[in-house]
């Protein structure tokens, strides 16, 4: 009935956004970007002045959600999807988490004092970066300017929660032809309390991060960028979990060659190389040797594990006008490689043991995009991606393909091409009004875990997981539909999809494993279990009430069903949304939030288990005061009553933060 309803309201939707200008200068983006310090709108650009975290800009994005396994590091899932069906890049360019216990994402290497932007197309309109069933998620990073002359900027805060200390600053230099600008972090913290003054043990960590990024005009239309970004991190405690981070390094470098009106026809042409590798260790040292001896995996000894990936790619795009028309190409090719081993150390007696979760396995990818943007008259824009991705993979170490010789046999790689289009039509119904539909069909190959991993443990479901290389595609065909009414002091933005999923991966109990003491937990391979349905909507108000007050306010709903086992995919979100109302002058801007979401009890019981959650309201205040031109305060209160709560996307149901006091002084010069 759902998508019947879906299928009869399609030439009544037809949905959002075209220009008024001619298709040249159009600049095609995302279908939601939330930027930092850029003019999104008024009541947005207000929110952005109180802004503390990457966590923070993430949220007034309607289609994110934050996995939290600790007081660090959320993974932003589009939609329900996880990282593993989301396209997730740093300025265009590929990265994988290190961890297999995802205690890494790829938001853990962004800072927000280096992000201009979060670029997230849930609908699959923009391929340029890649896309998945889930769509795609890219971060645009700061970047120097000519003639920006020479800027200081410090930032210290301290928080209440968690006896939490930050100070971050940047620095903007330019002559002549040639600008830099470096940023960095600083951050320490203890463990955290919950609401109800809940202190939670073994939530303290500490992490730097440093970006540099320099700029060469060697003619007025040719940019030469060097970009690196390092991130460190230590002793990062995950309540949740089994395991804590002992350390991860990051280290991220790039050149990049800019190029812009060449001729007639090819308006921009931009080429990078990138590499980068992230290291990533994990152990349980610090656990109690009661903990260890009585937890459901693994009891009685110690789990030290390590994991590697190291990336290294070639991106190039160009931008074409074609008489009316805008072409875009992009030419994307990068190898992966990623490893991960453990330990197993007992605590009493027994000789060590030795695993290999992900036996380097090589990655090679090729893929070609293509977007086509025409102005059919002067109210209908359309726009057609094509993209091809090519994918082989292969298990490089002998000792893990040793292991896994009872599961795999000989099959050690995999290949994969992969088809992608999408259409996208928007229509100018007035001055005020645009609606838009896109349609798409999307499909992904199975991640190099899913295909060649290896007693992978997963603490949700207390189930050891598998790879399987015989997995099919995962393929989505999807429709969003759109509506969005702006005048000068009032937006309003309507989105309504659903995605309907073929071949759906998740782990299933592999009844052939001998289940023995050391492993009492169910062992799952990963397995095409059918099909799948999301269907959802969408909605966000932004309304200046006059100079000085405005209100914001977004709103949104998920129902999720697997077709094969009639119940809910994993990490389905509940009806959710914030509600913000601000006042702002010439030098001061004051916020008063409320989040808040509805009970969850659509879950998942047999694909990953899942318990319901309550609902919850929280309230915010926060504050930003310019005292003069060189010194501004930010000051507030999060979780003003000292709520104990916890979101659907909390894994084991880790509570957020309780009453946090922060106060921060940011000096510029």
């Amino acid at each position: 009935m759902k998508k019947l309803i879906l299928i009869l309201l399609l030439p009544y939707l037809l949905i959002a956004a075209t220009e008024k200008d001619s298709i040249s200068n159009i600049e095609y983006k995302s279908d939601e970007i939330i930027v930092i310090d850029d003019d999104f709108n008024a009541v947005q650009k207000n929110m952005n002045t109180v802004l503390n975290s990457v966590d923070d800009l993430l949220k007034y994005n309607n289609s994110i959600d934050l996995i939290t396994r600790a007081n660090f590091a959320s993974e932003a899932i589009v939609r329900g999807y996880d990282q593993n069906r989301l396209s997730v890049t740093i300025d265009g360019m590929r990265m994988f988490s290190a961890c297999i216990d995802k205690m890494d994402p790829i938001t853990s290497y962004i800072e927000v004092e280096n992000l201009k932007a979060s670029e997230v197309s849930a609908d699959k309109s923009d391929m340029s970066h890649g896309i998945s069933v889930g769509g795609s998620l890219n971060f645009i990073t700061n970047k120097p300017t000519i003639n920006n002359d020479f800027r200081i900027v410090l930032d210290n805060q301290i928080s209440s929660a968690s006896e939490y200390y930050n100070s971050k600053g940047r620095v903007d230099y330019s002559s002549g032809n040639f600008a830099t600008l470096i940023s960095y972090s600083v951050k320490n913290a203890g463990n955290f309390t919950a609401g109800n003054s809940t202190l939670i043990g073994n939530s303290s960590f500490s992490k730097e991060n440093v970006k540099l990024n320099t700029l060469y005009n060697s003619s007025t239309n040719i940019t030469h960028g060097l970009e690196y970004i390092y991130d460190h991190s230590a002793d990062v405690g995950y309540p949740a979990l089994i395991m804590d981070t002992r350390s991860t390094e990051m280290n991220m470098l790039s050149y990049q060659l800019g190029m812009k009106n060449i001729n007639e026809v090819i308006l921009s042409w931009d080429t990078r190389v990138y590499y980068n590798r992230i290291s990533h260790l994990m152990d349980d040292y610090n656990r109690s040797d009661e903990e260890i001896m009585n937890r459901s995996v693994m009891p009685g000894m110690y789990m030290p594990m390590d994991g590697t990936t190291e990336t290294m790619g070639f991106l190039t795009k160009n931008k074409l006008l074609v008489g009316d028309d805008i072409l875009k190409f992009t030419l994307e090719v990068f190898r992966m490689n990623a490893f991960s081993d453990m330990k197993m150390e007992m605590l009493e007696t027994g000789r060590e043991m030795y695993l290999i979760n992900l036996g380097d396995i090589e990655t090679y990818s090729g893929g070609i995009y293509t977007g086509y943007f025409t102005q059919l008259n002067e109210s209908l824009l359309l726009k057609l991606n094509g993209r091809i991705d090519y994918i082989t993979r292969k298990v490089n170490s002998e000792f893990a393909r040793a292991t896994a010789e009872s599961y795999w046999g000989n099959n050690y790689s995999n290949n994969n091409l992969q088809l992608n289009t999408s259409a996208n039509l928007q229509l100018e119904i007035s001055e005020s009004q645009n609606a838009n539909i896109t349609l798409s069909r999307v499909e992904r190959a199975p991640t190099h875990l899913e295909s060649f991993g290896f007693y992978i443990y997963n603490i949700a479901d207390n189930s050891i997981y598998i790879g399987n290389p015989d997995l099919n595609k995962e393929k989505s065909y999807s429709v969003n539909l759109g509506y969005d009414f702006h005048s000068d002091n009032f937006n309003l933005k309507l989105n309504l999809y659903n995605d309907y999923i073929v071949d759906y991966i998740a782990g299933l109990v592999d009844d052939g494993v001998e289940v023995v003491e050391t492993f009492a937990q169910s062992f799952k391979l990963f397995q095409n279990i059918g099909n799948a349905n999301i269907t959802g909507m969408e909605a966000s108000i932004d309304y200046n009430i006059n100079s000085s007050f405005g209100l914001l306010g977004k709103l949104k709903y998920q129902y999720s069903q697997s077709l094969t086992y009639n119940e809910a995919l994993p990490f389905t979100p509940p009806l959710s949304g914030i509600l913000n109302f601000s006042y702002t002058t010439n030098s001061y801007t004051g916020v008063i939030g409320v989040e808040f979401a509805a009970e969850q009890n659509n879950i998942s019981k047999y694909i990953n288990i899942e318990d319901s959650t309550p609902g919850f309201v929280i309230l915010n205040w926060r504050n930003n005061y310019k005292i003069n031109d060189t010194f501004k305060l930010r000051f507030g209160i999060d979780n003003i009553f000292d709520k104990y709560y916890f979101t659907h996307f909390s894994i084991n149901n880790l509570p957020s933060l309780g009453r946090n006091l922060y106060l921060g002084l940011v000096v510029g010069m």
